[in-house]
């Protein structure tokens, strides 16, 4: 077999090719390992929402979640309901012009659950309009699903200053449906790194588990308080039986005192009666014998 002679450029050359392979590999290496334990803890995730909590609790988890799997800065979840603080000092109620304008007063996003830099519930943001804002927009549908990597440019995020100043790079903002895909709201994160397309796969699936769990939670809401009030008029039910009972025990002494005093009464009258009629027979014997 001949032997093939390289020149020191061509060793050089092939020597480059295997360190950009070997690189490579490495790379897929740590990419596959990433997303393994991005499955693994998602699945860990959703083991640990199977087990019996409140809703807000659940919701708790998820954000935590989204942090600690994720990597988020801040996450959050907004859920759909009745609104409720139009008169106490939303900040959005007062709004009267522009695109952020509160147009749905019966309804509007209330925040549940946040984690990570941001974990209070009651700051501006606990009410965001429907339809306003880039929450409120995902929740209309106007923006289904929203990510964007670039979101100190972005002209669909706002404060870009803001987001600048904490070195957020990423956003992604998934709607929340119900089976008959109706809007029961939104989750949301803000990153410092960019979400890969492998992500926003885990991460939309991790949307549709909260809307599984926020579906569940609302019917164990409603079983709760069917409950909550069949216990009630159980328990009213009960004072009302118990008061009849009491009412119809004291009928039944006074009806028991009504009879012993008619007794008495009859048995004092036979024996006026017999001793009148005793009397009245002395009284025709003495008078015969005279």
């Amino acid at each position: 077999m001949k032997k093939e002679n390289k020149t020191e450029e061509q060793l050089i050359k092939e020597i480059d090719v295997l360190r950009i392979r070997l690189a490579e590999l490495e790379k897929s290496k740590t990419k596959n390992e990433e997303m393994e334990r991005l499955i693994s803890k998602s699945s860990s995730l959703k083991v640990e929402l199977i087990a019996t909590r409140k809703l807000d609790e659940k919701l708790k988890l998820i954000t935590d979640g989204l942090v600690d799997i994720f990597g988020a800065d801040f996450a959050r979840i907004w859920m759909i309901r009745t609104g409720d603080l139009c008169e106490k000092g939303c900040i959005h109620a007062d709004v009267t012009e522009g695109p952020h304008v509160c147009r749905d007063r019966n309804r509007c996003l209330h925040l549940m659950a946040s984690s990570g830099r941001y974990t209070h519930i009651d700051g501006d943001h606990r009410r965001v309009p429907f339809g306003a804002y880039k929450i409120g927009k995902v929740a209309s549908s106007e923006y289904p699903n929203f990510i964007t990597n670039d979101v100190t440019h972005d002209p669909q995020v706002h404060h870009h200053e803001w987001a600048k100043s904490l070195d957020l790079v990423s956003f992604a903002g998934y709607r929340l449906l119900s089976p008959d895909n109706g809007p029961i709201g939104v989750m949301g994160l803000f990153k410092q790194q960019p979400i890969i397309p492998d992500e926003e796969n885990l991460l939309e699936d991790l949307a549709n588990t909260t809307s599984h769990v926020i579906m569940v939670g609302k019917t164990e809401e409603k079983l709760q308080k069917a409950h909550a009030d069949l216990e009630k008029r159980v328990k009213e039910r009960t004072v009302d039986l118990r008061q009849a009972n009491t009412k119809l025990k004291e009928e039944i002494i006074e009806r028991e005192k009504a009879q012993q005093a008619i007794k008495e009464s009859e048995e004092k009258y036979r024996s006026i009666v017999e001793k009148f009629a005793r009397i009245s027979n002395e009284i025709l014997l003495d008078i015969s014998k005279q």
